[in-house]
């Protein structure tokens, strides 16, 4: 049963009641101040009410506190008795009515802010329990309950997925300094994916659960969030663990609502390294030396084995060419660990391996090889009381597609073990011979796929037909390049406002007291015609221009190209029909000619720069600084980010709206691609070169 949470907006503060148990009344005013309420308490002429499932989280922006609250969430199914939820929809509520006002553009900069907010929420994939630590494997949350020390679901949460910590870190420190009561109202969520489906194979019902935790600690899009940090967090970092339930076929069943599970993670390749975008399709690869990668790298693998145990390694990236130079530091860095007798590593170079055996074949290869290393690490296991003792940690270059299969495949192979070892299947018996069951669990790791995916390049995994048939076809490969194109333009230019909403959401980006007013005004994720440059500008318009040529010349000449290639082939004499062709040719040749020098200028004078989209909240080591000129000129001044405007003393801003500010999401399957679409602006924007900015940083 979902709670009933009621929320009282007062002038000065939001008085919320949880309506099944009125234990206690939670507090909140507009400064961000929490106190506790007894039930009896009466509250005076609240400006609105507002009914909810469940409180996400505070946050403070320009003009005060806001409170992020769950409005809708729809059942998604059962782990072991306890019912999961999926976030529908949210709303973000300014607390408390405001006397002053902000300034223009500061109004400008809150409802900037307050949209990177709702991109955030609008990402597919956040999920909680009222009864049950999700984020945590089932096996983690069986030894913190054997541990029974803690009262507080929140306090179980494992840090790393606990996906909204952040919103929640004014209220965890309220336990401590109020009241440890308040822990009733905070409510850890993960963000990932959730998938739970009833199966059946020889008779046995079983329930298949998959769970992704995505990391916060390092979290961002594509381009914008590449390998480690010095803390050794690393890009893109998620645990997956398939989670299966025996239903009982009687009472006497000895299998009968017991659990097993299997936790696999990915993670960025754990070195110093980016792709610093320059509007070509492959970025430039920037990778930092081992010494300088190497204290985080040893970190992330100390923390890993704390976590997990043993690791194998299984690194999917090529071994030639643009991605060698990151599989070469790995094994360096790998060998140089002083618990490598606990760290085993793997290269498996998926490309190569997939174009020699083909897809399938070089999956089964390459699980085969992995199968001694898989038994010895176990798994979670209820029905013999075994733990997991190992974990595999796969990555490729985004840790998305080739892992997606790869690790699909060791899930599969897992659970065909489990089936073995408990007479669900024969010992010559396979999943794969067993269509119902096969199904399932292709689809629903395609779906992870694409939900892994979404919110950190943009679009939905490649290579899924692999994860739902077994092989590459035809609508897979079209659905790829599909796919890819789309990357290009997300990763290039609209991720800069995707990373921004990433940092505040994450709390990367935060206002403090410490902060003053933001000379900025506003921008759009793609550049305006007014941030760049003359030069530019005819360029561009120039390439515009031929593109419009290229597209009518195309529609005109199409039926006389079709006319003159007919005459050519058909006439006695063929100079009217030779001449008639090149005359309908050389207009397409000269306007593709065009739009090819153009793009080349722009690409060699570095002005492609102008069109690409940056952060701009944080100033983070690789990305090229957003820079300012007064008149359209090639003069180029360097300016701070907007955090390095958070020097001075705050407390002076406040709202000038005298109602309450509701900002409302609902969640869809796609909302991931609508992520970050205002902006925060300095003035006509303009960007260094990556070679000047590095001088800059």
């Amino acid at each position: 049963m979902s709670k009933q949470l009621l929320l009282n907006f007062c002038d000065n503060q939001v008085i919320i009641k949880n309506t099944q148990h009125e234990k206690e009344v939670l507090g909140i005013d507009k400064f961000g101040r929490i106190q506790l309420f007894d039930p009896t308490i009466v509250i005076s002429k609240p400006k609105l009410y507002m009914r909810a499932v469940g409180i996400l989280g505070i946050i403070r922006l320009l003009s005060g506190y806001y409170i992020i609250v769950i409005n809708e969430a729809d059942k998604e199914g059962v782990i072991g008795g306890n019912t999961i939820y999926k976030v529908k929809s949210t709303s973000v509520v300014k607390i408390g009515v405001d006397k002053k006002g902000l300034l223009p553009h500061e109004q400008d900069i809150e409802e900037k802010l307050l949209k990177r907010l709702d991109s955030t929420l609008k990402i597919n994939g956040y999920y909680f329990s009222y009864t049950y630590d999700l984020t945590s494997s089932v096996q983690r949350g069986i030894q913190k309950q054997q541990e029974g020390q803690n009262k507080y679901l929140w306090q179980n949460a494992n840090n790393e997925f606990f996906f909204n910590y952040y919103l929640n870190e004014p209220l965890i420190k309220a336990c401590t300094t109020v009241d440890e009561r308040v822990g009733n109202y905070i409510l850890p969520v993960i963000n990932g994916f959730f998938e739970s489906t009833l199966a059946k194979i020889n008779e046995r019902k079983i329930i298949i659960t998959l769970i992704t935790r995505r990391g916060r600690n390092r979290q961002g899009t594509r381009y914008f969030s590449r390998g480690a940090d010095e803390q050794g967090n690393v890009s893109n970092y998620a645990e997956t663990e398939q989670v299966v339930e025996f239903l009982p076929v009687d009472a006497n069943d000895e299998l009968g609502n017991k659990l097993a599970s299997l936790v696999q993670i990915r993670g960025s390749v754990p070195l110093l390294w980016s792709q610093c975008i320059t509007g070509r399709y492959k970025p430039q690869l920037i990778l930092e030396s081992d010494a300088a990668s190497s204290p985080g790298f040893a970190m992330h693998f100390d923390r890993l084995l704390a976590d997990y145990g043993d690791i194998q390694i299984v690194n999917l990236v090529d071994k030639r060419k643009y991605e060698r130079p990151l599989g070469d530091a790995f094994q360096r860095l790998t060998h140089s660990l002083t618990s490598r007798d606990r760290v085993h590593y793997l290269h498996y170079d998926y490309h190569s391996e997939a174009k020699r055996a083909g897809s399938s074949a070089a999956i089964q290869e390459l699980v085969a090889s992995l199968a001694p290393r898989l038994s010895a690490f176990g798994s979670y296991n209820a029905i013999s009381n075994t733990y997991q003792t190992g974990v595999v940690r796969t990555n490729c270059v985004d840790c998305l597609d080739r892992t997606n299969v790869v690790q699909s495949a060791i899930a599969t192979h897992w659970l065909n073990t489990l089936f073995v070892a408990h007479g669900v299947l024969k010992p010559n018996d396979y999943i794969t011979s067993h269509t119902n069951i096969d199904i399932v669990l292709r689809n629903i790791w395609a779906d992870n796929a694409d939900c892994v995916s979404m919110p950190y390049s943009g679009t939905g995994a490649l290579k899924t037909d692999v994860t739902r048939t077994g092989k590459r076809s035809v609508v897979g490969m079209y659905n790829d390049l599909s796919n890819s194109i789309t990357r290009y333009v997300y990763n290039n230019y609209i991720d800069g406002a995707r990373q921004d909403a990433y940092d505040l959401f994450l709390g990367k980006f935060a206002i403090t007291d410490n902060y003053s007013s933001l000379p900025l005004s506003s921008y759009s994720a793609i550049p305006s015609l007014s941030s760049l440059s003359v030069e530019t500008m005819l360029v561009l318009g120039g390439v515009v221009l031929a593109s419009v040529g290229l597209l009518y010349q195309s529609f005109t000449s199409g039926f006389a190209l079709f006319n003159a290639t007919f005459s050519f082939s058909s006439s006695s004499s063929s100079t009217g029909g030779s001449v008639s062709f090149i005359r309908s040719i050389l207009p397409l040749a000269m306007w593709s000619s065009l739009i090819i020098f153009g793009v080349r200028l722009l690409l060699q004078s570095g002005r492609f720069n102008e069109l690409l989209s940056w952060p701009q909240l944080l100033a983070y080591k690789y990305r090229p600084l957003p820079v300012t000129s007064t008149t359209r000129t090639n003069t180029r001044i360097k300016v701070p980010y907007v955090s390095d405007f958070m020097n001075s003393k705050f407390g002076t801003y406040f709202s000038t709206n005298s109602h309450i500010n509701i900002h409302t999401t609902t969640i869809s399957n796609t909302a991931a691609n609508t992520i970050g679409g205002g902006g925060i602006g300095i003035g006509e924007k303009r960007y260094e070169t990556f070679e000047q900015s590095r001088k800059l940083v």
